[in-house]
């Protein structure tokens, strides 16, 4: 079954790793794609799971960096 792909935008953050949480809790059929320049978010927050990718980076280059991990 194909996953359905969520960006979530300040997933290092507070609010942003408690929507991750949130979304793994509720369904396992999520590939989950967290964006956060770290300026106030911290990799204490990072939730172990495999359906999850933390890409450091600005919203401002998020064609350029997607581009890349789809090459990868």
């Amino acid at each position: 079954m194909k996953k359905d792909i969520i960006l979530v935008t300040g997933g290092a953050g507070f609010i942003g790793s408690s929507l991750i949480k949130y979304l793994v809790s509720k369904n396992n059929n999520y590939k989950i794609i967290s964006l956060d320049n770290y300026s106030t978010g911290s990799v204490k927050n990072h939730i172990k799971n495999r359906n999850i990718k933390y890409i450091r980076g600005q919203n401002k280059d998020i064609d350029k960096l997607l581009k890349n991990k789809k090459k990868k």
